[in-house]
């Protein structure tokens, strides 16, 4: 478990590159900043999606469609804490990345327990972790 939490972590920190540009891009193109903030999330809950289904618990073995939906869903808590402190940091005149990095460590715990339990748990338990 500790070796998936420390490669979760890494792709959690990849994730941050997406979710930061993903966020400034729609920003600087005059886009409301709490609606880029929930398209900027989206973006990087699904290229952590993807990073987590091939390296971190190397699960290929549902359905893409349907274990993407599930890895939001089982992330929907980490997201609203994620997006629920960055914005009040933002509203707080915080730096947009700065909001960011925060809101996304306050959702990291949140996120591993939800998807390593609901979303990866056959692969968790088939290795023994």
């Amino acid at each position: 478990m500790i070796q998936q939490l420390g490669l979760f972590t890494l792709v959690g920190a990849a994730g941050f590159v997406v979710d930061a540009s993903v966020l400034l891009l729609l920003a600087a193109l005059g886009l409301n900043i709490y609606l880029a903030r929930v398209l900027s999330w989206l973006a990087a809950a699904t290229f952590t999606w993807w990073l987590n289904r091939t390296l971190t618990f190397k699960d290929r073995g549902m359905r893409l469609l349907r274990q993407w939906l599930m890895f939001l869903a089982a992330n929907a808590g980490g997201g609203l804490i994620n997006i629920g402190c960055s914005s009040l940091l933002i509203a707080a005149r915080v730096s947009p990345v700065l909001a960011l990095a925060c809101g996304a460590l306050a959702g990291l715990s949140w996120n591993f327990l939800a998807s390593r339990r609901f979303v990866f748990s056959g692969q968790a338990r088939s290795r023994g972790d």
